[in-house]
């Protein structure tokens, strides 16, 4: 299910850009923003994960195909450690977690210098284990996980906040779905999905 809708995903923003480079250029715009990265806990297989709340910095580039469209490219990095409970062992492994994603924007109305907007995409997480980061029961060991890539999709919406011409502020919220990563150790496979959720500020710049 959710190759087939990242592979529609996929199919449409190549579409977009298609129709994009035919006819005439828009701005672009690009951004950084941070915020908390949360996430939902989840449970299957006889056992039950969760990870760490911490924090996330991302960068978007925004192509305009007109006032109210856009596809939006975004790259975001993040640490924590999963935590998984499979009785009568507990795992802790630290990682790192990138965003890969394309989004579709659709920005129904403007009013003065606020623009609302929503989004929707796919793309991939990667989750890379530190290998001396992994604890079975609160002993370091050296478990052999495996680095992962999920595919994901991506909702959410927010507010472009113009302050000058070129610059802005964005607010905005954006969910992911995605498998849970259990790193190729037979035990960690819960076989459910997860929820990523990042609400973010941060500042634009268009050309």
């Amino acid at each position: 299910m959710l190759k087939s809708g990242v592979t529609l995903a996929v199919l449409f923003l190549s579409i977009s850009f298609a129709s994009f480079a035919a006819g005439q250029e828009y701005p672009l715009d690009v951004s950084v923003a941070v915020g908390p990265a949360l996430s939902r806990s989840t449970s299957g297989n006889l056992t039950s994960q969760s990870a760490t709340q911490t924090g996330v910095g991302l960068a978007t580039v925004r192509v305009n195909f007109s006032r109210r469209s856009s596809a939006e490219f975004t790259y975001s990095r993040l640490r924590n450690t999963q935590k998984y409970d499979s009785p009568p062992f507990a795992y802790r492994i630290q990682d790192h977690v990138t965003e890969y994603t394309g989004s579709y924007i659709y920005r129904p109305f403007h009013w003065n210098r606020i623009r609302p907007f929503g989004l929707a995409g796919a793309g991939v997480l990667r989750f890379y284990p530190e290998y001396t980061g992994t604890t079975v029961n609160g002993i370091v060991v050296a478990l052999p996980t495996a680095t992962q890539t999920r595919a994901t999709f991506v909702f959410g919406g927010g507010i472009d906040y113009r302050v000058t011409k070129r610059w802005g502020v964005r607010l905005q919220y954006r969910g992911f779905l995605h498998e849970v990563p259990d790193f190729r150790v037979n035990n960690l496979f819960t076989g459910a999905t997860g929820l990523l959720s990042m609400p973010t500020l941060g500042v634009t710049f268009r050309f």
